[in-house]
């Protein structure tokens, strides 16, 4: 019984710590600018704005045909994979200091990318 009463509140001091403690940015965390390039002409090649907290990456992506909502990931290790829209593409590439660039493929239109820290 005794120990009980000795770990409960170690277990509740803990719990607080646990709270207390701030979350630490991932080393890509931040805006970032996007700049697409096309296989086709139809296809645009565009410049965007993406957010990157906590390894996942968000925003909106204008392109010629629409706004679309970006959402993925960044590791540590600095893959990245995201898509728009549902899969309408996929980016993926690798980071290098603060640059990303990769390849991107949305069916009929494909092309590169590259990621610069804003």
């Amino acid at each position: 019984m005794r120990g009980v009463r000795v770990s409960l509140p170690i277990a509740c001091l803990l719990a607080v710590m646990a709270l207390a403690t701030p979350s630490i940015a991932g080393p890509f965390d931040g805006q970032w600018i996007i700049s697409v390039q096309s296989n086709r002409s139809n296809c645009g090649g565009n410049t965007n704005e993406l957010t990157v907290s906590d390894g996942r990456i968000t925003g909106e992506y204008v392109g010629s045909n629409g706004v679309y909502a970006a959402r993925g990931t960044i590791s540590d290790a600095g893959k990245v994979k995201f898509k728009l829209d549902a899969g309408k593409a996929t980016f993926k590439g690798e980071a290098e200091g603060s640059t990303v660039s990769g390849k991107w493929d949305g069916g009929h239109c494909r092309g590169t990318f590259r990621m610069t820290r804003k």
